[in-house]
């Protein structure tokens, strides 16, 4: 089955469960009521829907991830989120209440909104978990806050977010007296507890049955380091050139201390495998001080930014900074494979000293049809690298009179991603041909990848609106 048949699978059964608990009731048979009511109501059940499902997606399923690639997974998530935030502060807002004045004494609304205490209460709590959850994620970077501390908050505050919504659900729902809608919130409740457990629980226990050893940590250029593992016992786990893991050292077994890098070396090395780390604080910066032989458990492999069944008759890699990580692992596969055709090298840096592997580039460009442009920022003179960053002019003249015909691989910083990608579909290169993964999303930006996914989203979001409309009136008053 190809990969856009399987995204779209996936998209049409991600439709169908958000709009399953409304699709259900709307054959309910109840008294009519004001349809600004049942617009709460969809809105409340559609939101808590999300909620479960959002478990699951950032649950690293390889069989979801692999097709759609886990950074949009990840961007979806982020985004999803915010959605949810609205649908659950119109939720309770939108009620046609029995009074027409809030009563001072009534402390949880139990009387003016006729329900009982703890329907309220938790209705209540899940209202401020998931406003904590959103502003904590969206704040966490403005901030610069400590990533375990803030995952682990981020854990909590989802899992009892969910919990009291549902009990929420449970008490004060109008149709979670008929089973089929109950069977759809036990359904999403079991598959988020499943995907809790597969990440907090089953892949820990996978790790320590394969723990890996430092062999060696290297500097390789300013703030960037070489960190070479090997298996305790047994091979070197299957993986993609340009692919990433997780990588928790050492530590407890219910440590949250994981962290993502790109794996650098290639496939064909089955004895150890090595990663390229540059120093950005937290973990990064202590990276030197790793100690040799100490145990490190392995989540992966993941990513979709490899060659694997994409044809081309060139490649050109635009890295910046660590970017280089994983463009170097496609530059060593590539002269596993003796590849025949031209490829193009545009490596980026600050400055000429940040620059790792640069007599093995070399090398490898004289085992290859390979031309190397190396772009310094600063400090350029008498270096041999270009001063200044990548921009259209560079890339147009080294892009083949048909553009179409190459892939084009780019890693980096957010901005020179955004420059690249522009770039290239200016010069009349297919998007389908750029292979990219990003893991952090400026809200600001327009690139075309992160275009797609929020219009991705809207295509969900339209469908489910529309579910919605349908639902509100199928039995409303005027």
């Amino acid at each position: 089955m190809s990969r856009q048949m399987i995204i779209f699978m996936l998209f049409v059964s991600y439709v169908l469960l958000i709009n399953s608990p409304l699709l259900l009731a709307r054959i309910a048979d109840l008294p009519a009521r004001p349809w600004i009511d049942e617009l709460a109501s969809a809105l409340g059940m559609t939101g808590l829907v999300i909620i479960l499902l959002e478990f699951v997606l950032s649950g690293r399923f390889k069989s979801i991830t692999a097709p759609v690639g886990i950074d949009i997974i990840m961007r979806s998530h982020q985004l999803m989120g915010r959605v949810v935030i609205i649908l659950l502060l119109l939720h309770p807002v939108l009620y046609s209440l029995p009074n027409n004045l809030l009563l001072p004494w009534d402390t949880y609304l139990s009387q003016t909104t006729q329900l009982d205490s703890l329907d309220t209460i938790t209705g209540l709590l899940a209202w401020i978990g998931l406003a904590l959850i959103v502003s904590l994620s969206l704040l966490r970077d403005a901030e610069q806050s400590n990533y375990e501390s803030w995952r682990r908050t981020h854990l909590l505050l989802a899992i009892s977010t969910a919990a009291l919504a549902l009990v929420h659900a449970a008490g004060a729902g109008r149709y979670t007296e008929f089973a089929s809608v109950n069977i759809i919130w036990t359904g999403l409740a079991l598959l988020a507890l499943l995907a809790v457990l597969h990440v907090y629980l089953m892949v820990p226990l996978q790790q320590r049955s394969h723990p890996y050893l430092i062999e060696s940590v290297n500097q390789v250029a300013n703030r960037t380091w070489c960190l070479v593992l090997k298996p305790e016992r047994g091979p070197v786990m299957d993986y993609l050139a340009g692919q990433f893991v997780w990588l928790k050292f050492s530590g407890p077994f219910w440590s949250l201390q994981e962290h993502p890098f790109s794996i650098s070396s290639h496939p064909g090395n089955r004895q150890t495998v090595e990663f390229t780390i540059k120093e950005f604080g937290d973990f990064t910066s202590k990276i030197g001080r790793l100690v040799i032989g100490s145990r490190v458990y392995v989540d992966g492999p993941y990513g979709h930014f490899t060659k694997k069944q994409r044809r081309a008759e060139g490649i050109m890699l635009m890295a910046g900074g660590v970017g280089i990580a994983p463009v170097i692992s496609i530059l060593r596969q590539l002269v596993e494979e003796s590849y025949p055709f031209p490829v193009v090298l545009i490596s980026c840096h600050a400055t000429p000293a940040d620059q790792p592997y640069s007599d093995e580039l070399a090398m490898l460009s004289t085992r290859l049809n390979m031309q190397i442009i190396n772009m310094a920022a600063f400090d350029a003179e008498n270096s041999g690298c270009l001063q200044g960053q990548l921009s259209q002019q560079i890339i147009a003249a080294h892009v083949p009179e048909k553009p179409a015909s190459w892939l084009y691989f780019v890693c980096g910083p957010a901005g020179m991603m955004d420059t690249a990608e522009k770039s290239l579909l200016q010069l009349a290169v297919p998007l389908k041909q750029i292979v990219s993964e990003r893991f952090r999303y400026d809200t600001r930006s327009v690139s075309r990848s992160s275009r797609r996914i929020i219009y991705s989203l809207c295509g969900i979001l339209t469908v489910t609106a529309c579910v919605i409309v349908v639902f509100s009136w199928h039995i409303s008053i005027s």
